[in-house]
């Protein structure tokens, strides 16, 4: 069976019923759907469900308001139908190696929508799941940003190279450079990684240039947490 992709509270709700409708499979109420002043259309059939079930739909600890709505996921081509001209239209793509924290996955994406990232691509394995969690921290940016999971990053990015796409990736390594003075070259691949251990060694040999966020560092704070870095890396390339 496909992946459902499970979207807890109001306003991720909201969000993917105005732009991923034709993708909705479910939506589940503890309530009245008036009360929560959805924009729900009136073909829609919504499931009263009472809010235990719904807690166990959203995930543990993951706030759901009294609403819970299951959509499939955005579709993405393969990376050998991906047009390079088309992406630079648009924005980065942004690759995730090691982030396994879903409130971090949703928190990229809710950015990535904002700066324009057509795709996002992360491994099959080592990687958070597009869970309530999530979906909760995306504002509902999962129900419309498409994510490529491929078996290898590493080759992966050797298409993307092949290609004509400039690989970056962000860490603060000995020959990293800040964003005020990293070249801005397009199309580009952002690689985001673990926020313990960075990119991997194999992955991070594959980056034409390494970037780093500038800032003040501290005995045991020396860095930001990756869904903030990416954030700020994007705003840099954004402004293209």
């Amino acid at each position: 069976m496909a992946e459902s992709l499970v979207v807890p509270g109001r306003r991720a709700v909201a969000f993917g019923l105005e732009h991923a409708m034709d993708r909705l499979v479910s939506i589940h109420c503890d309530r009245e759907p008036a009360a929560l002043e959805l924009p729900i259309p009136s073909h829609v059939n919504v499931d009263r469900t009472d809010k235990a079930t719904l807690t166990r739909m959203a995930g543990k600890g993951v706030s759901h308001g009294g609403v819970v709505a299951c959509f499939r996921p955005p579709p993405v081509r393969p990376l050998k139908d991906l047009d390079p001209t088309l992406i630079d239209a648009k924005g980065p793509i942004v690759c995730l190696d090691g982030v396994t924290d879903p409130r971090n996955l949703g928190a990229i994406m809710r950015s990535a929508l904002w700066f324009g990232v057509p795709l996002m691509i992360s491994p099959e394995r080592r990687t958070a799941p597009r869970s309530g969690a999530a979906a909760k921290a995306s504002a509902g940016a999962i129900c419309t940003m498409p994510l490529l999971r491929v078996p290898n990053l590493a080759r992966a990015l050797d298409t993307l190279k092949k290609q004509g796409f400039w690989i970056y990736a962000a860490g603060a390594a000995e020959g990293s450079t800040t964003l005020d003075n990293a070249p801005r070259n397009y199309p580009l691949v952002l690689i985001m990684g673990d926020e313990g251990m960075g990119v991997r060694p194999n992955v991070l040999k594959r980056a034409d240039v390494v970037v780093s966020v500038p800032g003040e560092k501290k005995p045991e704070f020396d860095s930001l947490n990756v869904s903030v870095s990416a954030g700020i890396i994007l705003s840099h390339f954004f402004r293209k």
